[in-house]
């Protein structure tokens, strides 16, 4: 199996913000408090040897090149803070469909590196409701530190794949900390 890294804490001289989601239609930024409520922060790329260490390996297991690698995002979800379903290529429509950028970069992977355990019962958990679990319900991962998913944006064909819809649950009690790193065309 791929393996990457092991993931960095985040370092306590980062600072988290809050989250939004860019309009690729007016080119503006959007704080979605109904969707999104956990904060985030960036690490430059290559920014110290743990963080190229990090984007080499996801580049290699994608077989592609660090340039591919967007610059590592580190999200936080305290108590009750949740992501909402979305897709990381595009912007989900109400009626599942999703948009797909005209132009290059665009997400076609995604790996999500937990930083942190949440205990089973606390909420957390990574959801794709339009793929199946293996008890017949949406497809879950809870959080367990060190664990890493990784699934592909687009389908065989290059267009978006609806199915990888995804949700972070809400933390019912605790906190979450987990990695972004997006592999783009």
């Amino acid at each position: 199996p791929a393996v990457l890294p092991s993931p960095p804490k985040p370092k306590p001289t980062k600072s988290f913000q809050k989250s939004y989601t860019d309009d690729s239609t007016t080119l503006t930024r959007n704080s979605d408090d109904g969707n999104r409520t956990s904060t985030f922060t960036y690490f430059t790329k290559m920014e110290d040897s743990k963080i190229a260490a990090i984007e080499e390996r996801a580049a290699s297991i994608c077989g592609t090149t660090i340039e591919r690698v967007e610059p590592l995002q580190v999200v936080f979800y305290k108590t009750g803070q949740f992501f909402g379903a979305h897709h990381d290529t595009g912007v989900l429509f109400d009626d599942g469909s999703v948009e797909f950028p005209a132009n290059p970069p665009r997400r076609v992977a995604t790996f999500f590196v937990y930083l942190n355990d949440v205990p089973e019962g606390c909420g957390g958990s990574t959801r794709f409701p339009l793929l199946e679990g293996p008890g017949g319900g949406p497809l879950e991962v809870r959080p367990v530190r060190g664990r890493a998913v990784l699934w592909s944006n687009v389908d065989e064909g290059g267009d978006v794949d609806p199915r990888t819809v995804h949700e972070g649950a809400p933390v019912t009690r605790g906190k979450k900390y987990g990695m972004n790193v997006w592999v783009t065309d």
